[in-house]
């Protein structure tokens, strides 16, 4: 077992559960994510990574047609990813490459209501494939379902996802 730390960063292509940054109105009609993240994690050498940060998000969100708004959110988020020995890899003895299971829980800390610590929590389950990009950097992707809700509205929201990311360890 070996404990390091590690920062990510994610496009999500799609990710219909995410709700808008900010409560309406003005009601968003569309937006754009980029996520960072940072923690620290524990791999093993039978394909578990269990990995605890937090995790920011910038927003860039289309009000209507003309104009545009930016946001941001910083949440908290335990992630738990396997890896299938038999087809996968482990770098150096540092992480794995290779198809992946991962399911996420988190909360966020800053955000939709400003500061408000649970006000938000998202859980996500997804598959994926992960390769060596550089030494100490891989790339995946993956598809999956996340479910966030809202504890201030008392509204769930859910859909799928589809993203990239870079990690580093």
């Amino acid at each position: 077992m070996l404990v390091s730390p590690w920062i990510l960063a994610v496009a999500p292509a799609i990710d219909l559960a995410d709700p808008p940054p900010w409560p309406p109105p003005p009601k968003a009609i569309g937006a754009s994510r980029l996520t960072a993240g940072a923690g620290i994690g524990l791999t093993d050498d039978i394909g578990w990574e269990i990995d605890v940060g937090a995790v920011a998000s910038g927003y860039l969100v289309a009000i209507n047609a003309n104009r545009t708004k930016t946001a941001s959110t910083l949440w908290s988020q335990l992630t738990v990813t396997h890896y299938m020995p038999a087809e996968s890899e482990m770098i150096d003895g540092r992480y794995w490459v290779g198809p992946f299971i991962k399911g996420a829980v988190g909360t966020e800390i800053i955000g939709r209501y400003g500061t408000d610590p649970g006000a938000l929590q998202r859980g996500d389950f997804s598959v994926g494939l992960r390769g060596e990009a550089e030494l100490g950097i891989s790339a995946g992707f993956g598809l999956g379902w996340a479910v966030v809700h809202d504890s201030r509205q008392h509204s769930w929201t859910q859909g799928m996802q589809l993203y990239g990311e870079l990690m580093w360890r």
